[in-house]
């Protein structure tokens, strides 16, 4: 789901009624002590989570995705399945990460911003950007 939908679905048709959000985190993920997140985060099986990780309301972390050391993630952002975020990195408010996408040590996201499948992100990306991997499939003979 969109993350602006599912924003707006939460603040509308849930807070907006005086409802409180659930965290809901896998039964087989592992969190540390002091391991932080916002209502209404949901966290799938299989995930890793390490020291000092910090995410916002509305987050959404799907299968076998790999949280690094003192991430910051930002409201209703969304990691999709068996991707990889090293530590120190800081992910904005919205933005969707790909899956088995990878973030570099210390790379920052900003908000509104998609990183495509299979994507390495080396250097920051700016506030409502798309970046994508454009992989080529290249054939020679064997002969």
């Amino acid at each position: 789901m969109d993350s602006t939908v599912r924003q707006r679905i939460i603040e509308q048709h849930i807070e907006g009624r005086g409802l409180r959000l659930p965290t809901i985190i896998a039964p087989d993920v592992v969190v540390p002590e002091d391991f932080v997140a916002g209502p209404g985060t949901i966290i799938m099986p299989s995930v890793t989570i390490s020291f000092d990780v910090q995410l916002g309301k509305g987050v959404f972390v799907l299968w076998g995705v790999s949280l690094g050391h003192h991430l910051r993630m930002g409201e209703y952002a969304t990691v999709l399945s068996f991707a990889s975020i090293t530590g120190g990195c800081k992910v904005g408010a919205r933005t969707t990460i790909g899956a088995r996408a990878t973030l570099n040590v210390n790379v920052t996201v900003g908000a509104d911003s998609l990183v495509g499948i299979g994507t390495t992100i080396l250097s920051n990306v700016s506030d409502k950007k798309r970046v994508v991997s454009l992989p080529r499939q290249i054939e020679t003979d064997l002969s």
